[in-house]
């Protein structure tokens, strides 16, 4: 339960090595899920490679990808993009950054760089609260990413 409390929490300080076995850990995690639900719904075996680049395995040929499962995935993602949103936000603060570096976690490529940018980091002596208003702009860009996920998966 105390883990549960740790990457869904507003507030508090990351240190670089649970922001990186988090990462790996629930990476692992949603890709083993993902992977089977593919596998079991189409057939196709999703190569972590695929994983890390899903634009390029929605083109490969033969591979069509139901809505259900594309809904079903959406949603299994939500607390993912929540945990990686708010530790990241949480894990600049404590690196003495700007809380609002930590939303490029949701920018596509940006997010890889920020994420080693974090991890690599030392934590600062000036670490710093991140402020409700970054903790409000984080759920509405989580809100505004959802809607226009869904709106892609509907059209």
């Amino acid at each position: 339960m105390a883990l549960l409390r740790r990457w869904f929490a507003l507030h508090g300080s990351v240190s670089a090595r649970f922001y990186v076995l988090s990462g790996f850990a629930l990476m692992a995690l949603k890709y083993c899920v993902d992977a089977l639900l593919v596998w079991r719904v189409t057939g196709h075996l999703l190569s972590p490679v695929d994983y890390l680049n899903p634009m390029a395995s929605l083109r490969a040929p033969g591979v069509s990808l139901p809505a259900g499962l594309l809904v079903a995935m959406a949603l299994w993602a939500l607390p993912f993009l929540w945990i990686g949103l708010t530790m990241s936000v949480r894990r600049a603060a404590t690196v003495g950054r700007s809380p609002w570096l930590g939303l490029l976690f949701a920018a596509p490529v940006a997010n890889f760089l920020l994420i080693a940018l974090l991890a690599l980091s030392r934590s600062s002596t000036r670490a710093r609260e991140p402020a409700p208003p970054v903790l409000r702009l984080s759920a509405s860009l989580t809100g505004i990413l959802l809607g226009l996920g869904s709106a892609r998966v509907w059209c």
